[in-house]
């Protein structure tokens, strides 16, 4: 993890995380590392909702034709 880089603001993230513990910063930095896959894992489920709902679409015309014969 690069800690040396120009846009992190080394004051402000000591004064946000005050009086924290070690063990409160590392949970922290954790629960920031799962963001990202968070975000993926999101995308995906948004997705597979949008499949079952097509299929869902589907299903339901079909059962309507069916019932009109």
């Amino acid at each position: 993890m690069n800690w040396k880089g120009p846009d992190i603001d080394h004051e402000a993230v000591a004064n946000m995380t005050y009086g924290y513990s070690g063990s409160d910063l590392k949970n922290l930095c954790v629960a920031v590392a799962h963001f990202p896959i968070r975000e993926i894992l999101d995308k995906e489920r948004r997705r597979r909702l949008q499949h079952w709902r097509k299929i869902g679409h589907c299903l339901l015309c079909i059962a309507l034709q069916m019932s009109a014969l």
